[in-house]
């Protein structure tokens, strides 16, 4: 791990929130690199001096951003297309089926005459 993207892991590391394996690495390279300790150390004080928020955001936004930064890193998985989900599948695939048997009945009916003719007693 190089000392820039330490730096960018640096809150993470500081709220406990890294991976195992990504936390490992800064772990590692905290104990080699004097320059990246003082930098940690200088941040760590930055952000436990800094004013606590006077406003908190609804725990619905907070769950909405998690969420989408979540799915921006790749720790969740993308939502499927419809047509990869059974239930979306099936009732798709219903429509199509009861579309298919009214064409089928409209198309084989005998015809009727137009609303308001009397019918023919025949020739």
């Amino acid at each position: 791990m190089t000392c820039d993207e330490l730096r960018g892991e640096l809150l993470a590391f500081h709220l406990s929130t890294l991976e195992d394996p990504q936390r490992a690495d800064v772990e590692q390279h905290l104990a080699g690199c004097a320059a990246c300790v003082t930098a940690f150390l200088t941040f760590r004080r930055d952000v436990d001096r800094s004013p606590p928020a006077t406003e908190r955001p609804r725990p619905q936004l907070r769950a909405s951003v998690r969420r989408a930064v979540a799915l921006e890193m790749g720790r969740l998985p993308s939502p499927r297309p419809w047509w990869e989900r059974p239930l979306a599948a099936s009732v798709a695939l219903a429509a199509v089926l009861v579309a298919i048997t009214t064409v089928q009945l409209v198309a084989t009916s005998p015809p009727s005459p137009p609303v308001g003719l009397p019918r023919r007693a025949g020739p």
